[in-house]
């Protein structure tokens, strides 16, 4: 099997993780296997073992798959901000009509022209 970049797989998060373990203990099965006469107990270790990186896994998968409180969080910022900016649109058009029908803005040709540019409709 060609060799890989362990950080990369740790890159991953719990799943990850978890295969790296998993991947370890093949090496380990692999090895004991390998040996005249197998050791029954340490071949009923590694399946606890491989048992424990198969849970890592599939923890990992569930906390890919499930929203986590910084997103719910990060939703609600964003309603926030957009209700905030709702509130500023409205008080900008009608500050910007209030000062477009007041007299003095008549005598000022050029702050007219401003305002008509800035302000929204």
């Amino acid at each position: 099997m060609e060799s890989f970049n362990v950080t990369n797989v740790l890159e991953f998060g719990a799943m990850g993780f978890g295969f790296l373990l998993a991947y370890l203990c093949y090496g380990l099965i692999r090895a004991e296997q390998d040996r005249p006469e197998p050791r029954e107990g340490i071949l009923n270790k590694i399946s606890l073992y491989m048992v424990l990186s198969v849970f890592l896994v599939g923890f990992g998968i569930v906390g890919q798959v499930l929203p986590s409180n910084d997103t719910k969080e990060l939703k609600k910022q964003l309603k926030l901000e957009a209700e905030a900016r709702k509130v500023v649109e409205t008080q900008l058009r009608e500050v910007c009509y209030h000062v477009r029908t007041s007299d003095w803005l008549n005598s000022m040709p050029e702050a007219r022209k401003s305002l008509q540019r800035d302000c929204p409709k």
